[in-house]
């Protein structure tokens, strides 16, 4: 296992796995993001890479986000930061936006809602879900959106 940049390799096969971070984004009042969910989303991220600010606030529809307190997302998730599973929990409107780069690899581990325990998922799965948009959030010589153009999510 190569623990330095969130891959591991699983010893059946040739299948790769890659750790996915989740990050909790709060927005300014003014931005109705999320109905009922005080105003948020989710981002999937591969667990090396970190987003970009202007992504994810073009894909979040403000400019004005912040990661939300670890006690927001306890009280909105029921899960503590790290187990936190990628479905089943949102309340409705909550939207959540996986990384495209994730979509090409064969298997994600992602939270399971208890500290060190995955679910091994593909990543077409992973978005059925959790009802998630594919998004470029961690590359800047690439559009946000597939074709360039905001879906309306």
């Amino acid at each position: 296992m190569d623990n330095s940049c969130g891959v591991a390799h699983i010893p059946t096969g040739r299948q790769r796995r890659r750790h996915v971070q989740r990050t909790t984004s709060r927005t300014d009042t003014r931005t109705n993001i999320a109905p009922g969910t005080k105003n948020g989303g989710r981002s999937l991220l591969p667990a090396d890479k970190s987003a970009v600010s202007g992504h994810l606030k073009k894909a979040l529809g403000s400019r004005n986000i912040r990661l939300a307190h670890p006690d927001a997302i306890r009280d909105l998730t029921g899960y503590e930061i790290g187990s936190i599973p990628p479905f089943h929990w949102q309340p409705p409107g909550f939207r959540s936006f996986i990384e495209a780069a994730l979509m090409q690899e064969d298997v994600l581990g992602v939270g399971a809602g208890e500290w060190g325990h995955e679910i091994m998922i593909a990543p077409q799965h992973l978005v059925q879900a959790a009802q998630a948009v594919v998004v470029n959030l961690t590359d800047r010589s690439k559009p946000i959106f597939e074709g360039g153009a905001s879906p309306g999510v």
